[in-house]
């Protein structure tokens, strides 16, 4: 608490708002999104798309800071998570890439909903590890086609959301899926490199999450230095907020706020 106290004072917030407004998200979304059949799921998934774009302008430091530190041994939350730190990361790259208004909700809310029929099987899946089984191997290949059709459903009609969250997994040449699409959507490869470096980031049982620089680096080079890549890689940083350090006094630190360059974030011992 003292370091998001430090955090807010930083940017002249009361440390009461942005976090506790976060939390108040996370609760939202843990009701809302595995009740995509609900009448007011649309508009209000249209409302926290719009609350993560205005933070995105306001609190960019603290999105990134409580991106960074989340708890990853909660595994059974982690479906959850990944779609409210995907939608957060990518208001932010969406920003920096200043896309019209329309088009940044249409990402964020393609990034709150992607993954709508596989929210609890993620979270098994981190929570036991292991390889995956026939059944799951399937509803994973068939989870963009079906929160498309869930979406439409719930009387989507966003041709831009839509596409991204259908072609999230389809990669450029080929090899993705579901379709094997060789020129897939430019908003969904957005959401599909941000998926891939939060993924790193996370742990699971048997296996550690990346740390952020490590984890940006890597989906630079296996992307073969994509352009969106290289715009995460900047935003985020070398050190960006939330991540521990080792200062030269041998103190350990955590990154605050970022700093003027990608090497000088403002940290607290």
């Amino acid at each position: 608490s003292d370091v998001r106290d430090l955090l807010c004072d930083l940017t002249y917030l009361p440390p009461e708002d942005f976090f506790a407004r976060w939390e108040a998200l996370q609760t939202r979304l843990s009701v809302l999104l595995p009740a995509p059949q609900e009448p007011l799921f649309l508009p209000r998934v249209k409302e926290c798309a719009a609350q993560l774009i205005a933070w995105a302008e306001r609190f960019p430091d603290q999105l990134l800071f409580v991106v960074i530190q989340h708890d990853h041994s909660r595994h059974e939350v982690y479906g959850l998570a990944h779609l409210l730190h995907t939608a957060a990361v990518t208001a932010l790259l969406s920003r920096r890439l200043a896309w019209t208004p329309e088009r940044q909700k249409s990402l964020v809310g393609a990034a709150l909903t992607m993954n709508l029929s596989i929210i609890d099987l993620q979270g098994r899946l981190a929570s036991r590890g292991g390889k995956l089984a026939p059944p799951q191997r399937a509803a994973i290949d068939r989870h963009p086609d079906e929160a498309v059709a869930w979406l439409r459903n719930a009387g989507l009609d966003d041709a831009a959301w839509l596409a991204a969250v259908a072609q999230h997994h389809e990669q450029p040449g080929g090899g993705g899926y579901p379709q094997g699409l060789a020129e897939p959507d430019e908003t969904a490869q957005l959401l599909r490199l941000v998926d891939i470096f939060l993924a790193k980031l996370a742990s699971r049982v048997g296996r550690a999450g990346l740390p952020a620089p490590q984890a940006a680096k890597s989906l630079y080079t296996g992307s073969n230095g994509h352009a969106f890549a290289a715009l995460l890689v900047k935003e985020v940083g070398m050190f960006p907020p939330g991540t521990l350090v080792k200062l030269a006094s041998g103190e350990t630190a955590v990154a605050v706020r970022r700093g003027t360059s990608g090497n000088t974030p403002v940290v607290s011992a």
